[in-house]
């Protein structure tokens, strides 16, 4: 049975990677290059430039339970581990 191999590069770049890109592209250099040069898919550069934003990217699903539930959640798991 053969063995799977990763073929895409999703999430596979660093924000510092991205701003530096999108400066590069505000100083004239063509978006192909830099998305070759910084090593990230083209049409992420692209997105990034038509949105203007820099958001944090989030790979997969939207949180279930947001951070105060979450940490509500573990004190009370604490608490009633404490108790036995």
């Amino acid at each position: 049975m053969g063995r799977y191999i990763k073929k895409g590069l999703r999430g596979n770049w660093r924000q510092e990677d991205l701003q530096a890109a999108l400066n590069a592209v505000a100083n004239g250099q063509k978006v192909n290059t830099a998305a070759k040069e910084f090593k990230m898919p083209r049409r992420t550069l692209k997105r990034y430039l038509k949105t203007k934003q820099i958001l944090k990217s989030h790979l997969g699903r939207k949180p279930l339970l947001s951070s105060e539930q979450e940490n509500e959640l573990v004190t009370r798991i604490k608490r009633l581990a404490s108790v036995g």
